[in-house]
């Protein structure tokens, strides 16, 4: 997880493993501030840490074409209590906390706000650039109001959920089906993107649609987002290779 400092409202939720400073190695063409952020995830990951606290962020500069930082490397007791964004796993299911935002108003018993990112990557003289994509559960936006059938309603959700990872797999194949380069990954990735979010989105309205028409469906979308699932097991590694 990555937070700052101001996220932080109280300090005896965590415990400082160390500090850790990403800098400029030299001849660096991989840093911009995403690839930064994700090699200090990685080294705070080794030391046994859950979190890091980003403290300072220097942005490219006459002295250095990379972006800097220094973070703490912490250990939070409670992970779930400072989560906002939550990365698609197989193994972690979402529950009713994870659904943080006001209930007051709402016109449905439960929302669930998810999609996918992309991630540019710079190559190096060894590695052609790529783009990484993650598909993401927003807690500070997405609801569930706690009465009548919360499980059933949160098993539902659970399966937006899974369509957002879905559609992100199908994005992928797309992409590495379509001769990517470095000149033209932009105008054919916004194509493929475009398409794939109504796509999901049809596919989400009718999900909705069907269930609550009828809650006996729930079933059905069940082992039709099951399969799904296991069609595009082969788009799990979500990176695209870009050629130069």
């Amino acid at each position: 997880m990555v937070l700052k400092p101001e996220n932080i409202t109280n300090n005896q939720d965590y415990t400082t493993i160390a500090e850790i400073g990403i800098k400029d190695k030299g001849l660096s063409i991989s840093c911009t501030l995403e690839e930064v952020i994700r090699t200090a995830q990685k080294e705070a990951s080794s030391l046994g840490a859950n979190a890091i606290i980003v403290k300072k962020i220097k942005s490219p500069d006459a002295w250095s074409t990379c972006y800097r930082i220094l973070a703490d490397a912490v250990y939070l007791r409670d992970v779930q209590k400072y989560q906002s964004l939550i990365i698609w796993d197989k193994e972690r299911k979402l529950v009713v906390a994870d659904f943080k935002a006001d209930t007051a108003n709402r016109p449905f018993e439960a929302a669930t706000y998810s999609g996918f990112n992309i991630i540019p990557v710079a190559g190096t003289l060894k590695e052609l650039p790529k783009l990484i994509v993650e598909t993401s559960f927003d807690s500070n936006r997405s609801y569930l109001k706690q009465r009548g059938n919360v499980s059933f309603v949160l098993k539902h959700e659970q399966l937006h959920f899974d369509l957002s990872e879905i559609y992100a797999r199908k994005f992928v194949e797309r992409m590495r089906n379509a001769s990517l380069t470095v000149k033209n990954v932009s105008e054919r990735g916004n194509e493929i993107f475009k398409q794939i979010q109504i796509e999901m989105q049809n596919m989400n309205d009718l999900y909705d649609t069907e269930v609550y028409a009828d809650t006996t469906l729930q079933t059905r979308w069940d082992n039709k987002i099951k399969i799904m699932l296991s069609e595009t097991v082969p788009f799990e590694d979500k990176s695209i290779s870009i050629r130069r």
